[in-house]
């Protein structure tokens, strides 16, 4: 039971950190190329809502 907690923990801070790489590419590289750092922020937040869905969701 407390390494289900843990795990969901650990994948609670996985997920920010990729929410926080995704505001950062997004903000970083959006002068050089609009288009390539729209479509990474993108895949990087369907990546996200997949391992909120498929963890979170599932009990």
């Amino acid at each position: 039971m407390n390494l289900k907690i843990i795990h969901k923990l650990l994948l609670g801070v996985f997920v920010l950190f990729l929410l926080f790489s995704a505001i950062v590419i997004l903000v970083g590289d959006y002068l050089n190329d609009p288009l390539l750092s729209i479509v990474i922020f993108i895949v990087i937040l369907y990546v996200v809502y997949y391992l909120g869905i498929k963890f979170f969701m599932n009990e």
